[in-house]
């Protein structure tokens, strides 16, 4: 049976007289495997044991500072595992002439920090100067103000102000202030060239891996240069583990070490190729683009990709009671179809459990930490119950449907058939998943209401054994870059449809032919006349799917009834079933080749609009605009996943 052992868990069991006869080994280890999650990888390094028997404490040296300590763990065939320890080891690194270098740059540094301290007294005189002079300004000339004139020994006869004091004393203070200025700014710099120097020694000091240099002038607050009194030496940080282990027989034994790492992920995209002359085959080329900055190289690894989150913590969640009270029921405004958008409050709800239930995997330990993780969700249980109570039915059925869709995802696994080599490096690197043909359909649509480019797409079914997670595509037709769109999450088995741009050789035009009304017995008939014109440039026929639209409505009222047209509608069974309803009209044509110009294809319907003649036609209010999110919403997770 296979032994395991996780780091943590006290269970050394050995006898007094054993543990004395422990033996330390430092065991050879390559990285072997790797499950790469989305945001984090479960790396496997095999240790191979040495001919040494006994009770051993076998090393692994060189693990990565991006290593999660409490997910260490080991396994074996052959040995059998007795606990795994994580050991932090500081090791002084100096030479002598990084030593030499770096106690000549410290002398530089005091002798920088003595000059600051210097201009501090220098700093401190042009402040009192300027306290002198401004009491100066504001008090003696105060008293420069009337003063008496004696014409005769016994009588004043004239008052008024002693110009030529105050212009002498004016005079005497500006210049006295010009020169305090110009005295601060020669002092501002020689302290900006003396830190500076300072930024450049303290570089040098890092760059020979020394700490503990020289902090200049740090504004008013810190008038005083400031340095440490010792140099601290460069240090390397050492991360092993120590697995322990009962060795019975002689000659080489082997473990795997595993443990989790941050700094790594992967996100699916995909290259999607068409070749115009195969209308029927989509190439898919699905790849993931993996970060790894894990700080340790993966040479020739298993690799697998996987989308679930690695547990940390194993506890289930504890479901607590639901306590309710009355209270006076206050007048609320009601409710209306939830906005997609922002306005679908269970949505918000579904992704903060999301983001509990993540954090809740992760959490170390118990006592407090799972207590306050277990009222958070179940807090958040109650505010999902709340709006069940308190919104209508309608409202929650909409809300139940979008929430459903912004929570699909599955965790899946895939298994690279190649070892894989990844850099410990900043750049994305590329690791392909699979390429495979699927069968598939190329189809053109033209929309003239919202744009004259036709637009081109693909239908296609995944025949793969495996699903395609949602994410970017790059779209290339005849090996051309034609743009990107987003993928959204294909189970095996199930249809897509993806966008290849637009087609520059077929353009539609809409036009209003035609608009008449017939007023008669308080009710009001208007027909409106369309004509479409469909340009093909190309040599050869183009089957295409020309959509337009008319009003729907619930206002009984109201009524719109298609005429023109109506029997050359599309017989699609998903059209008709999903589509037609919401008022979407689709036909499907064939354009003649080069029909363009004088020789495009025309093609007109109308419909007729009935209503009250004292009433008219509207398409705002909130209501609407809601209801025009959630039908949207609604067709484009229709279309994406048949």
């Amino acid at each position: 049976m296979k032994s395991l052992y996780a780091a943590g868990i006290v269970l050394f069991v050995l006898s007094a007289g054993l543990s004395a006869q422990v033996v330390e080994v430092t065991g050879k280890s390559d990285i072997s495997a790797v499950t790469l999650y989305r945001n984090q990888a479960m790396v496997s390094r095999q240790v191979t044991v040495g001919d040494e028997t006994g009770e051993l404490a076998v090393v692994v040296e060189n693990l990565p500072a991006t290593i999660q300590p409490d997910s260490l763990f080991a396994t074996s065939d052959a040995l059998n595992i007795r606990s795994v320890r994580f050991l932090t080891e500081y090791v002084t690194q100096e030479d002598d002439d990084k030593k030499d270098e770096a106690s000549k740059t410290r002398k530089e540094l005091k002798t920088i920090r003595i000059a600051l301290e210097e201009l501090q007294p220098e700093r401190e005189l042009i402040r009192t100067k300027a306290r002198f002079i401004q009491q100066l300004e504001t008090r003696y000339l105060a008293e420069l103000g009337p003063s008496a004139t004696a014409l005769t020994k016994d009588t004043l006869t004239q008052t008024g102000f002693d110009f030529e004091t105050i212009e002498t004393m004016t005079a005497f203070i500006f210049a006295q202030q010009k020169e305090m200025a110009a005295a601060s700014l020669e002092l501002t710099r020689k302290e900006r060239e003396l830190n500076e120097q300072a930024d450049a020694l303290n570089e040098k000091l890092a760059k020979l891996g020394y700490q503990g240099g020289f902090m200049g002038n740090q504004g008013n607050n810190s008038p005083v240069a400031q340095q440490r009194e010792q140099l601290s030496p460069p240090q390397k940080i050492l991360r092993k583990a120590m697995v322990y282990v009962a060795k019975k027989k002689a000659g080489n034994g082997t473990l795997v070490l595993h443990y989790l790492v941050n700094g790594s992920g992967w996100n699916p995209t995909y290259n999607m190729r068409i070749e115009k002359a195969a209308a029927e085959k989509l190439e898919v080329e699905y790849l993931a683009h993996v970060q790894q900055l894990t700080g340790e190289d993966w040479n020739s690894v298993r690799l697998t990709l996987s989308t679930a989150t690695p547990n940390m913590n194993a506890d289930i969640p504890m479901l607590a009671p639901m306590w309710v009270r009355l209270v006076p029921s206050d007048e609320q405004p009601s409710s209306t179809v939830g906005s997609i958008s922002g306005g679908n409050l269970l949505v918000d709800n579904k992704a903060k459990q999301v983001m509990l239930n993540a954090e809740f995997q992760q959490i170390k330990g118990g006592g407090k930490a799972y207590s306050d993780y277990n009222f958070k969700l179940n807090d958040m249980a109650v505010n999902r119950q709340s709006l069940e109570f308190n919104n209508r039915k309608d409202v929650l059925k909409n809300w139940y449907q979008a929430a459903k869709r912004a929570g699909a995802g599955i965790a899946v696994e895939y298994q690279i058939p190649d070892t894989v080599t990844l850099a410990s490096r900043r750049d994305n690197q590329m690791v392909r998943i699979l390429t495979a043909p699927v069968e598939g359909l190329l189809f053109y649509e033209a929309v003239p209401l919202l744009s004259e480019y036709v637009s081109r797409g693909m239908e296609a079914k995944n025949t793969l054994n495996q699903p395609l997670l949602a994410g970017r595509y790059s779209a290339f037709i005849d090996g051309q870059y034609v743009g990107s769109g987003n993928l959204p999450l294909t189970v095996s088995g199930q249809m897509l449809s993806l966008g290849f741009g637009s087609e520059p050789q077929l353009k539609c035009s809409r036009e209003l032919k035609d608009k008449t009304g017939d007023k008669g017995w308080g009710r009001r008939t208007e027909t409106y006349t369309y004509e479409f014109t469909v340009d093909n440039y190309m040599d050869t026929a183009v089957d295409i799917r020309l959509l337009d639209r008319i009003p729907v409505t619930k206002n009984e009222g109201l009524k719109i009834t298609l005429k023109q047209g109506a029997d050359r509608l599309s017989n699609d069974e998903e059209y008709r079933e999903f589509e037609y309803a919401k008022g979407i009209l689709r036909w499907d044509m064939t354009l003649p080749p080069a029909s363009s110009g004088s020789k495009a294809t025309a093609f007109q319907y109308s419909f007729d609009v009935k209503f009250d003649s004292d009433m008219k036609i509207s398409t705002e209010g909130e209501t609407i605009r809601q209801q025009v999110e959630a039908d949207l919403m609604e067709m484009q997770m229709h279309r994406m996943k048949k």
